[in-house]
């Protein structure tokens, strides 16, 4: 243990150099993977544009059609935080990976009793931030499920909540059926 400390006592600038230099590489070669995508496989993960275009939502253009604040969490298809453009949203490689960690992060709050729209929105979009009785009366409206009724985490469930989510958060229809499918297929 001594050599160890005495070696980091040593070489520590050297140490933060490496580290340094690490992680420019990662964001450098994170950029040239999103620049390597073909544009035809592009459109499959992204309606209406590409990540970062910014003539796009900010939920759309960060590939977070569901617009969840930046966290620790380790989701599948994440730009890792000291890469993320944004800074208070998390932003995705790919938009399925958005549609996952969304539909991940409303089965965690269901899982933990949050299970009517009412207590779900208020988890997922909380007063300080939204103005949460209009979501919650534009989600139950819109996926005909009621205010307090109690639901589970299921396909047929999820879908419209997800969807409408996604319209809320972006301002128009951020998820399509095969996107919601094929992330669902990921879970």
């Amino acid at each position: 243990m001594e050599r160890i400390l005495e070696f980091a006592r040593k070489y520590w600038l050297h140490i933060l150099i490496v580290d340094y230099i690490a992680m420019v590489a990662m964001v450098w070669l994170f950029r040239i993977k999103l620049a390597a995508i073909p544009e035809e496989d592009q459109q499959d993960f992204r309606p209406g544009g590409t990540f970062g275009d910014p003539n796009l939502p900010r939920g759309m253009r960060n590939n977070n059609p569901g617009n969840l604040v930046l966290t620790m969490i380790p989701w599948r298809g994440k730009v890792p935080n000291y890469a993320n453009t944004d800074g208070k949203f998390e932003q995705f490689t790919d938009y399925h990976w958005g549609i996952r960690a969304m539909l991940l992060d409303l089965r965690s709050d269901i899982n933990k009793g949050k299970n009517t729209i009412r207590k779900l929105i208020y988890e997922y979009a909380p007063p300080f931030e939204n103005n949460t009785a209009s979501y919650i009366n534009n989600l139950a409206s819109a996926t005909g499920i009621g205010a307090d009724e109690v639901i589970t985490f299921n396909q047929s469930t999820m879908r419209p909540i997800a969807k409408q989510i996604a319209r809320i958060e972006n301002g128009r229809d951020a998820i399509t059926d095969s996107l919601f499918n094929y992330a669902w297929s990921l879970i």
